[in-house]
C-alpha cells in the first residue's frame, strides 16, 4: 500500500525549498536490504556527529582527552547481525588511545 506524498516547504539562507517525500518501498524484517538501510544509516549518524572510522570502529577525535602525553579518543564499535527473530544491532562503546610523542 503506497501512501500519498508529503510536501515540506522550507527556508533556508533566505532562498525558499520545496521538498517532496515520495513513498518508494516497504522493507520487511527478512528483507536483505535492511542490513544495508541499517549500514547506511549508522555511517551517515556517524559523520553528523564529527566521528571518523578507524578500521572497523568509530571515534570522535574533536572529544579526545590527554592525559599524560596519550590522547584518548572516544568511539563505538557497531555491528548487524541477522538472526533468525530478525535484526540484531549491537553498540559497544570503545575508546582508542594515541601516544603524542616522537622519536628523534
Amino acid at each position: 500500500m503506497l501512501q500519498d506524498d508529503i510536501v515540506c516547504e522550507v527556508e533556508f539562507d533566505e532562498q525558499p525549498y520545496k521538498v517532496t517525500f515520495s513513498w518508494a518501498k516497504s522493507i520487511s524484517e527478512k528483507d536483505p536490504e535492511l542490513y544495508t538501510f541499517y549500514s547506511v544509516f549508522f555511517k551517515n549518524i556517524m559523520r553528523r556527529l564529527n566521528f571518523e572510522r578507524v578500521g572497523r570502529n568509530c571515534f570522535n577525535p574533536k572529544k579526545a582527552k590527554v592525559i599524560q602525553g596519550l590522547e584518548v579518543w572516544p568511539g563505538f564499535y557497531s555491528s548487524i547481525q541477522k538472526v533468525e527473530e530478525g535484526a540484531l544491532i549491537q553498540i559497544d562503546l570503545t575508546s582508542k588511545v594515541i601516544r603524542k610523542d616522537t622519536l628523534m
